[in-house]
């Protein structure tokens, strides 16, 4: 099996992986560029990106004839991925404030239609702060936003879901609008706050 990393070849220190999950795990550990993150993965001149958790598990490593990693720079990764959530996270305020409006206009069906993608769209950002927090190792109690922790805000963030669940179980729709609107908007707006602020920084 050849493998290279960034162009270079590297020496075959994976032979005992089994699949490659474990094969990109050992190289991670004695070949990667310190301070880089796997940023491609070509395997058999395709190239490889999980759909799914765990697929990498599932390429067996005795099919593979030829695997090429390009890395990336964490500081390059996290200025993009600052970048992008702000953009995310305004699309997610648009759509927590047009279902809102539609719980207070009483359009039941498409309200809960849109509030479910909507609480699919805030697991997926817990997720990526989450990942994005690990990946770096941003400190969330010694980064500070507007003279508080980020922790702080983190922590509303959650809380606010989770005030969420009550009204829309009970069917308390203006209820649920308020705590959407003057509640969670708020904490979204901080937070898109907040990755801009990193993303200026880390490009400085």
């Amino acid at each position: 099996m050849n493998i290279t990393v960034n162009g270079a070849p590297v020496l075959d220190q994976c032979r005992d992986a089994v699949n490659l999950e474990e094969l990109l795990l050992k190289l991670s550990r004695t070949t990667l560029p310190q301070d880089h993150l796997v940023g491609v993965v070509k395997v058999n001149g395709e190239e490889f990106s999980e759909q799914y958790d765990g697929q990498a598990r599932e390429v067996m490593v005795k099919g593979i004839q030829e695997i090429e990693i390009a890395t990336i720079p964490i500081e390059k990764f996290a200025a993009a991925a600052f970048s992008d959530c702000t953009v995310l996270i305004g699309k997610i305020i648009d759509s927590v404030m047009n279902t809102a409006e539609l719980f207070r206009m009483y359009d039941e069906s498409e309200a809960n239609e849109q509030y479910s993608k909507v609480i699919d769209s805030l697991r997926a950002l817990y997720q990526f702060i989450d990942s994005t927090q690990k990946t770096i190792g941003w400190d969330f109690t010694a980064s500070m936003y507007q003279g508080k922790p980020v922790q702080t805000s983190w922590e509303r963030l959650i809380e606010i879901v989770d005030e969420l669940k009550q009204p829309q179980e009970e069917g308390d729709w203006v209820l649920l609008a308020d705590l959407m609107e003057y509640e969670l908007v708020p904490i979204l707006t901080q937070w898109k706050e907040i990755f801009g602020e990193k993303a200026v920084s880390s490009q400085a």
